[in-house]
């Protein structure tokens, strides 16, 4: 009896697991092929927008005057991305219009970036704003040997103020053979 309920539930729903396979499968290809139709559309847009900045990018290299645009070298650059001489741009123009939030825009940074390049390179050209971060980068150098020297002399401290215990000597006799040997 149990062999024969089985194969009617085989009989029964066998035809239901094919259809909802089938199903499910024509789900998943549709779901593919929606997916695919927006990656080759966010594709066309974004080379699309690269094509632009490239053609801005020539123009206005065109507009440049005869200065060759190269890669700044690592020491040159900013933690926000700008060399020295685009700090000094940036701060001369805050000096020339006193408009921070059109400097920001321009540059494309937070306010909060460019008051800070305002306060601290203010009037300097870019190879004084080369020196001043090499400064800076020294003093930070030598604070850090400075806390590490006073970390190791607290700990030189602490180690002289220790007690040195009878049991770490190993015996008299050994130390008096030391003693006639120093005599």
């Amino acid at each position: 009896m149990k062999v024969f309920l089985q194969k009617i539930y085989f009989v029964l729903l066998g035809p239901l697991y094919r259809r909802l396979s089938r199903e499910l499968t024509l789900q998943v290809q549709e779901s593919m092929q929606q997916f695919l139709n927006i990656h080759e559309n966010l594709v066309s847009t974004i080379s699309g927008e690269l094509v632009q900045l490239h053609i801005k990018l020539q123009e206005y290299q065109e507009k440049l005057p005869n200065r060759e645009l190269s890669a700044p070298s690592a020491s040159e650059m900013d933690p926000s991305g700008l060399a020295d001489y685009q700090i000094s741009q940036v701060c001369s123009r805050i000096s020339e219009s006193s408009d921070i939030l059109r400097a920001s825009k321009e540059w494309n940074l937070p306010i909060a970036q460019v008051v800070e390049f305002e306060r601290k390179y203010s009037g300097m050209t870019p190879n004084a704003i080369r020196r001043f971060k090499q400064l800076e980068h020294e003093n930070s150098e030598l604070r850090q040997q400075l806390d590490e020297s006073l970390l190791l002399q607290r700990r030189l401290e602490r180690l002289s103020n220790t007690v040195i215990e009878p049991r770490t000597i190993r015996s008299v006799e050994s130390l008096a053979g030391y003693t006639e040997i120093a005599k």
